[in-house]
Order: structure tokens, then C-alpha cells, then sequence
């Protein structure tokens, strides 16, 4: 009968070990199945914050994008490429540079600056406090001289009208391009 008492005694720890091996893994289990379920709810929040974020920006972006500066600066910079190579193409910058110097060889100022890509169009003045013959002749020497000039860039068109007051004259100059 002792052996029957200590089958039962060994067959009831068995029982009582199961028992809490169970309640352990449950624990275990529920614990592990809490923090996911926690870190998946803040997980969703935070997704959510971010969301609501990026629409904001959408929203700033869109409002911004009205702006007509901001839609011109898109523009330019979208055609930025295209933009700087017409540019070297035109050569714009050596005919304005080449009219500047010839405002200075005359000691004329050149202003209103109108460009296409067959001509450059502005204003002449020279102003002599001098001596009113000074500017006449001023004028009359840029418009000699420049028909005489070896390999230019521009042929100078007919100067219709020069205006004047006491010491200044003042022409329209017409530079035509010429492409090589």
C-alpha cells in the first residue's frame, strides 16, 4: 500500500507541475501578447500623427504653390537646363558686354536694353558739359566709325532721330546681329 500512496503522491506533483508549468506559459503568453497588442496601438498612433503631418505639408505645399513667386521660381527651376543653354546660345552677355565697351570708347551711356535674337535695342546719350559741339561730334563719331569697323558683331542700323537740350544728346541705336 505505501507504493500506492506514493503513485499518488507522484502522480499528484506531476499534476501540480503541469499545473503551474500551464499557469506560467499563460502568463508568459498573455504578457508577450499584451506588449504586441501595446506596441501595435502605438505603432497605429503614431502612423496616424504622421499621416495627419503629411497632409499638412500637402496642404502648406498646395497653398505655397498659389503663390506666384513660388510658382515662377518652380518654372525657372524646371527649365533651368534649357533656360542656361538658350542663354549660351544667345550669347547675350558678350553683345551687351561689347555695347558697354563701346559706350565707354565714346563716352556714351547706353540704357533701356531690349534683346531679341536678331537685335539689341537702347538708348545713347552723351553728355558733354563742356562743349555743345563736343556731343555733336561724340554722335557723329559712333556713327562713322562704327560703319568702319574690321570683323564686328553687329552692323548698326540707321539712326533716325538724336534729340537734344542745351549739352545732351540723345539717339535710339538699333544693333543688328550678325550670325556667323
Amino acid at each position: 500500500m505505501e507504493s500506492n500512496n506514493n503513485e499518488i503522491k507522484a502522480k499528484a506533483g506531476n499534476s501540480n507541475m503541469y499545473l503551474v508549468i500551464s499557469i506560467i506559459l499563460l502568463i508568459v503568453v498573455s504578457s508577450i501578447s499584451w506588449i504586441l497588442w501595446t506596441m501595435q496601438k502605438t505603432l497605429q498612433r503614431d502612423i496616424q500623427i504622421s499621416n495627419d503631418k503629411i497632409a499638412n505639408f500637402d496642404k502648406q505645399i498646395l497653398e505655397l504653390k498659389k503663390d506666384n513667386e513660388i510658382a515662377a521660381y518652380d518654372i525657372v527651376i524646371s527649365s533651368e537646363k534649357s533656360i542656361s543653354k538658350d542663354i549660351e546660345e544667345s550669347k547675350a552677355q558678350n553683345y551687351i558686354t561689347e555695347v558697354i565697351s563701346l559706350g565707354k570708347k565714346y563716352k556714351l551711356m547706353f540704357s533701356w536694353f531690349s534683346y531679341d535674337w536678331n537685335s539689341i535695342n537702347t538708348v545713347a546719350t552723351t553728355n558733354n558739359k563742356d562743349s555743345v559741339a563736343d556731343s555733336v561730334f561724340i554722335v557723329s563719331n559712333f556713327i562713322k566709325d562704327f560703319r568702319t569697323i574690321w570683323n564686328p558683331i553687329f552692323t548698326l542700323e540707321p539712326v533716325s532721330s538724336v534729340t537734344w537740350d542745351i549739352l545732351k544728346r540723345t539717339f535710339d541705336v538699333t544693333l543688328k546681329i550678325i550670325k556667323k
